[in-house]
């Protein structure tokens, strides 16, 4: 009798806090950031056990750029993009995790801007701000033991913000963070409405336009500079994914933020640091900026974000490299992987 007490209580909680989860997803509905984020976490609980080759890894640089569904049309190669915009260097483990819960990839790429971004930031006197971790905790699985151990070791690590909240249960129950915004609830759902349509398997699609300066052969061979933040995050990060079974790939894509902050050299530094422990650096800013035919008064939002366009020659370019490299399966005419085919007929009109 108290056992079925006790699995009712269970339940019951389970019920109520995945009713939470449901109501907050309304609340925060509005922000690109997490509407990019739940694209992305969509993409990955829709598809198939084991069924893609490679998982691409990142924050708003790699969702600016990578397109899944676009490269699996080209060559077949069945890819998800977790990339929550603004997410931290510290979420990137917990991101691989939850991937290697359900999939058995061949290839993990990781974007590593938003760690060199953040050792910039550290050396201002600023920290890692709420708004670049909680995306990744409040659309994971709400269930899923990664969520749980990213906000036990996460939520500690980050500055306090006006209006924010530390509290690891806010993390836990979203709905305590997000309850002030029921005033605000049906402009969060119609723009939830009109940005759907841009968002496509976490690729976060902008046609915003801005014409930066291209990056020269001195800065990109910037000397580099170390950084005791990089040294700590990339360490960590190289210990958790030894004891993961894939290949992996870091990659910078085009963009330019000059070196008036160390931005380059701290680059160069992490380059150095991965070349140093056996990993492999796909540089594109520089040296393949032909290859993929990138026009620097053409193809960027901004300084870090390509336009679509960019973002579909990036694309192209980047799939084909790990074709050949990597020889990946092409799976177009498989059965399982419909979802990448829909979601192609659906980003078509955008890129046509």
């Amino acid at each position: 009798m108290k056992l079925n007490k006790a699995i009712r209580a269970i339940v019951f909680l389970v019920v109520v806090i995945l009713g939470f989860s449901a109501v907050s997803s309304l609340l925060c509905a509005g922000d690109g950031r997490y509407f990019a984020a739940k694209s992305a976490f969509k993409a990955l609980y829709s598809i198939p056990d084991n069924s893609a080759d490679v998982i691409y890894i990142g924050s708003s640089s790699a969702a600016r750029s990578f397109i899944p569904p676009l490269i699996y049309e080209q060559t077949g190669i069945s890819s998800i993009l977790l990339a929550p915009p603004s997410a931290s260097s510290i979420t990137i483990k917990y991101l691989i995790a939850e991937a290697l819960r359900t999939q058995s990839p061949k290839l993990i790429v990781i974007d590593l801007a938003a760690l060199v971004s953040e050792a910039v930031n550290h050396d201002k006197g600023y920290g890692i701000p709420e708004r670049s971790f909680r995306p990744t905790t409040d659309y994971m699985d709400i269930l899923s033991p990664n969520r749980y151990e990213a906000i036990c070791n996460g939520v500690d690590l980050l500055e306090p913000e006006p209006q924010s909240s530390h509290d690891k249960l806010s993390y836990v129950v979203p709905l305590i963070f997000w309850h002030s915004s029921w005033k605000d609830l049906p402009q969060q759902i119609s723009s939830s409405i009109h940005n759907k349509q841009y968002y496509f398997m976490g690729y976060a699609m902008t046609f915003n336009r801005k014409p930066i300066k291209a990056l020269t052969l001195e800065q990109y061979l910037s000397e580099p500079v170390a950084s005791q933040f990089i040294d700590e995050q990339l360490g960590d990060l190289l210990k958790f994914i030894k004891n993961t079974d894939a290949d992996y790939l870091f990659v910078r894509p085009p963009m330019n933020l000059g070196n008036s902050n160390n931005h380059l050299s701290y680059w160069n530094y992490t380059k150095k640091q991965l070349a140093d422990a056996g990993y492999l650096v796909l540089d594109t800013a520089y040296d393949y900026i032909n290859d993929i035919g990138i026009e620097w008064d053409k193809d960027f939002a901004d300084e870090v974000h390509l336009h679509v366009h960019g973002a579909v020659k990036f694309t192209t370019f980047i799939g084909k490299w790990l074709k050949d490299k990597y020889n990946l399966p092409d799976h177009r005419q498989d059965k399982g992987y419909e979802l990448w085919h829909e979601t192609y007929s659906q980003l078509l009109p955008f890129i046509s």
